[in-house]
C-alpha cells in the first residue's frame, strides 16, 4: 500500500515541473560551441535534452528534484513551487517558533510528520537549494541552517544525493571565507526543539493534504507562469517576456549580455558577513582567467562571447603597443567555460580558484591580448 510521503512524490510530478528555463540566458543560446551540458548531465530522470540547438525540458519526466539549478553557470534555470523567494519568506514565518534557525526540509522527511510544520520550510528535494541561497540566509541574521532529509538511497530523488553534499560544500567555502558565526549542517533527524509527538499533527496534515492536492491541481497551472516570470525577474534584474513551449522563456539578443546576478547576491552576502580577504574561495560560482599572450591569436571571440561581459576591452586599442589589453572581472565570471570553447588556440584557461581580494576589488584586472597577426583577424570589428 503506498505511504503518505509516496502519495505526495506522485501528486507532485503530476501537477507540473518545478523548474523553468530562460533559454535566452542558457549558453547555447550564446554559441553553439559551448561544452556545457551541466543540467543534462546531472538530470537523473533524462528530462533535459539538447534539441534543435537548446536545452529542451520533458515536464512528464522531471521529478522536480532542482539538481539542474545549481549546476547551471548562467542561473538561467529556477525553481518554482517553491521559489526563491517563497522559501525565504516561508522561513521568516517560521522564525516566531525557530528564531535564528532556518530549518528545511525535503518533501518526503516532511510528510513523515516528525516536526512541527509551521517550523520549517518543506522543498520537493534538498538539490533544488543553491550555495546563493544558504549563503544569503546566513547575511539575513540566522545563526543556524540545518538541511534535513532522510535515507536517499531509498528515495525517487537518491541519485542527486552527491549534488546536494556539493551544494552545501559549497556553501561552506563561501561562509569560511567570511567572518560569519551561522553553522550550516545536513541532517536526517529534525533538530529536538521541533520535534512532535508521533500523530501528533498527523490528522490535520493529512486532511490538509488531500484538500491542498485537489486544489494545487486546478491553481497551479494558472500560476505557474507568473510565479516563473517573477522569479526570472528577481534573478535577472529585468523584466522577462513569456515565450512558447513548456518552461521556457525568451528574451530578444542572444549576444545581450547577462547579469552574473547569482554572483553579486553572493558577494553582498558575504560583504555583509565581512569577508576575509587573505582567503581564497574554490567554487563553482567564480573563475579567474589566464592569457597565454604567445599563444593568443588575438581573434577576441573570448571578448565577444563572454555572456556576463567579465571580459572587456580596455578602450580603445594603442597603435604603439603590440598586445590589446583587456579587462577581467572576477566577480562578474561565472565559470561557463565558453571563453575557453571559443578558443582556437586554446591560449585561455579558467581556475575555479579565487581571491577574496580580488572578488572585492573595484578595479579589474588587465590581460594582455596578442595582437591580430593577419589584417582582419579581430572578429570584433566588424561589431564597433
Amino acid at each position: 500500500m503506498a505511504t503518505l510521503p509516496d502519495l505526495s512524490t506522485v501528486a507532485q510530478a503530476f501537477i507540473r515541473a518545478g523548474i523553468v528555463i530562460d533559454q535566452s540566458s542558457c549558453l547555447l543560446a550564446r554559441n553553439k560551441q559551448t561544452s556545457c551540458r551541466r543540467c543534462v548531465d546531472i538530470c537523473p530522470e533524462g528530462a533535459l535534452s539538447v534539441k534543435q540547438g537548446a536545452i529542451a525540458l520533458d515536464a512528464t519526466r522531471c521529478v522536480s528534484c532542482g539538481a539542474c539549478i545549481g549546476v547551471c553557470p548562467m542561473a538561467a534555470i529556477s525553481a518554482v513551487d517553491p521559489s526563491v523567494t517563497q522559501v525565504e519568506q516561508a522561513l521568516r514565518k517560521a522564525q516566531r517558533i525557530t528564531g535564528d534557525m532556518a530549518v528545511i526540509a525535503c518533501s518526503r522527511k516532511a510528510a513523515a510528520q516528525e516536526a512541527d510544520p509551521d517550523s520549517f520550510v518543506e522543498v520537493p528535494c534538498l538539490a533544488r537549494l543553491d550555495e546563493s541561497l544558504l549563503v544569503e540566509l546566513a547575511a539575513s541574521g540566522f545563526t543556524s541552517i540545518i538541511l534535513v532529509d532522510g535515507d536517499c538511497s531509498s528515495c525517487k530523488y537518491g541519485k542527486v544525493n552527491d549534488a546536494i553534499n556539493v551544494t552545501v560544500k559549497m556553501a561552506q567555502t563561501l561562509l569560511e571565507a567570511t567572518k560569519a558565526t551561522c553553522a550550516l549542517k545536513r541532517d536526517t533527524v529534525f533538530p529536538p526543539s521541533l520535534r512532535v509527538e508521533a500523530g501528533q499533527k498527523r490528522g490535520v496534515a493529512r486532511r490538509s493534504f488531500f484538500r491542498d492536492t485537489k486544489q494545487a491541481a486546478q491553481s497551479l497551472a494558472n500560476i505557474a507562469a507568473q510565479e516563473a516570470l517573477d522569479e526570472l525577474s528577481r534573478r535577472s534584474g529585468q523584466m522577462v517576456g513569456s515565450g512558447a513551449g513548456q518552461g521556457l522563456t525568451q528574451r530578444t539578443s542572444p549576444l545581450e549580455p547577462v547579469f552574473a546576478t547569482r554572483n553579486l547576491s553572493v558577494l553582498d552576502a558575504m560583504d555583509e558577513l565581512g569577508p576575509d580577504e587573505e582567503a581564497s574561495v574554490d567554487t563553482r560560482l567564480f573563475g579567474s582567467v589566464s592569457l597565454d599572450r604567445e599563444a593568443c591569436s588575438g581573434c577576441g571571440f573570448c571578448v565577444l562571447y563572454c555572456p556576463t561581459q567579465a571580459l572587456r576591452y580596455q578602450g580603445q586599442a594603442d597603435p604603439t603597443k603590440d598586445f590589446r589589453a583587456v579587462d577581467f572581472s572576477a566577480a562578474d565570471c561565472v565559470q561557463c567555460h565558453l571563453c575557453e570553447d571559443v578558443c582556437l588556440p586554446r591560449a585561455l584557461k579558467i581556475d575555479s580558484d579565487v581571491a577574496v581580494s580580488e572578488l572585492f576589488d573595484f578595479e579589474p584586472r588587465t590581460l594582455a591580448m596578442a595582437k591580430p597577426k593577419r589584417h582582419g583577424q579581430d572578429i570584433l570589428s566588424r561589431f564597433r
